[in-house]
């Protein structure tokens, strides 16, 4: 269902779940993940914690910002990766049509939600892949934060 909706929403968002579908998939996706935890016992349980690297990143990495820059770690901002992307993207193509800046700060940031659940899958059996996998990608958005967040300033 969320892969069709994602397929229909794009280019263009027609569906919008808000918090309650976010929500309800999030459940969704732990109650899976516990499930495969029961039935599959080779399967280490940090492996969610690498397919879910990117909201996890995310989550870590905007707490952090928050808290040392003073801000309170639950307010709302507009410093998240995507947001920068996006920012860059309109950016660096001005000429670009209004409302194509999403579509493609989308594609550019898809591989960092692919990659982390690809490897996961793949190494599935080793807690210490697993966790080498978690470090590499944080390091790796963290790089991407801040080169994204650098090139925004230097361009204004």
């Amino acid at each position: 269902v969320l892969f069709r909706s994602m397929i229909f929403n794009f280019p263009f968002a027609k569906i919008y779940l808000g918090d309650t579908g976010s929500y309800f998939f999030g459940f969704i996706y732990s109650w899976l993940g516990v499930m495969s935890l029961v039935n599959r016992h080779e399967i280490v349980a940090p492996t969610y914690l690498l397919i879910f690297a990117d909201p996890v990143s995310e989550m870590l990495f905007s707490i952090a910002r928050r808290y040392i820059s003073g801000k309170a770690i639950f307010k709302p901002d507009q410093l998240h990766l995507h947001h920068l992307i996006h920012d860059f993207a309109k950016i660096s193509f001005p000429q670009m049509r209004a409302g194509w800046h999403n579509p493609l700060a989308s594609i550019a940031i898809s591989p960092l939600y692919i990659a982390p659940m690809i490897y996961a899958v793949n190494n599935f059996e080793s807690r210490q892949s697993i966790f080498l996998g978690f470090a590499a990608f944080f390091a790796l958005y963290t790089a991407i934060y801040i080169a994204i967040n650098l090139a925004n300033r230097s361009k204004r």
